[in-house]
């Protein structure tokens, strides 16, 4: 009975550890994906503030306004 008890704390102890394991895996996953993004996201202010509050009437605005639009849709679907 003693042996079975620890048996199944071992068990339990196993699982909970495994598990803990996934979710700091997919903390971390999460974690770089994000900062990849603000890194992307810096970037486009650097390239296209300027385009900001005016009309888009060249192809450099189009392609900031485009690239925005594939932003904004990237942070929704991925609710950073």
């Amino acid at each position: 009975m003693r042996l079975l008890k620890r048996l199944l704390l071992a068990i339990v102890l196993l699982v909970a550890g495994i598990f803990v394991a996934l979710l700091l895996y997919e903390w971390q996953a999460r974690r770089e994906a994000f900062a990849d993004f603000r890194d992307r996201l810096q970037a486009w202010h650097a390239r296209c503030d300027a385009y900001v509050d005016q009309p888009v009437v060249s192809d450099e605005a189009k392609a900031c306004l485009a690239e925005l639009q594939r932003l904004s849709a990237e942070k929704k679907a991925r609710a950073f």
